[in-house]
């Protein structure tokens, strides 16, 4: 809102998204983040540099993208190979004071790992739509710190939830307009 600190605020202008797993929802995030000037990198074994470069986004190795992103979105399949990409160790490969999004799946998260990165402000804040377990339990820490935003998971592929969910997202415009308390804030920020 307009009493927030906007010395903690940032814009995507010139920042440099990483974006793990450019399946067909990493394509969509990344054409709808190139009309703010960011730098786009992406990470998946299965996308080749030229489908990668058709979309404006640089193929990079896990570690690159992990040392060199300011905001870091998920959007790959829950694998052996992603479960807990995001970790202990993929974590301090971050860059102090980047931003994590996943809207993926919530076993590419070690949430322990997560809540420690933000305790101790190597993160600066994550967005989590997901979970290993939902709900999110009531003793999680991640529900009450200032630097997370946690939603409640609302999408998925079928006439209905589309529906549903622009339904749900011009309530949420005409209820923000108005300056009130926003719905599906699980952490009520």
């Amino acid at each position: 809102g307009l009493g927030t600190d906007l010395s903690k605020m940032r814009g995507l202008y010139d920042s440099t998204v990483g974006i793990i797993g450019l399946g067909r929802i990493g394509q969509a995030v990344a054409k709808r983040l190139q009309g703010f000037g960011c730098r786009l990198m992406a990470y998946d074994p299965v996308v080749d540099s030229t489908q990668a470069a058709s979309i404006s986004c640089q193929l990079v190795d896990l570690d690159y993208l992990l040392s060199n992103s300011d905001i870091i979105t998920l959007h790959c399949p829950s694998l052996p190979t992603t479960k807990n990409i995001i970790n202990h160790s993929t974590l301090l490969k971050m860059k102090k004071g980047s931003l994590l999004i996943n809207a993926g799946r919530g076993d590419l998260i070690c949430a322990q790992a997560l809540t420690e990165a933000l305790i101790t402000g190597h993160l600066a804040g994550a967005a989590i739509d997901v979970f290993s377990t939902e709900p999110v339990p009531n003793d999680s820490p991640l529900l009450d710190m200032d630097n997370v935003l946690i939603t409640s998971h609302i999408a998925s592929a079928s006439p209905q939830s589309a529906k549903t969910l622009r339904e749900t997202a011009a309530q949420i415009v005409v209820i923000s307009s108005k300056g009130e308390s926003l719905p599906n804030i699980v952490n009520g920020l």
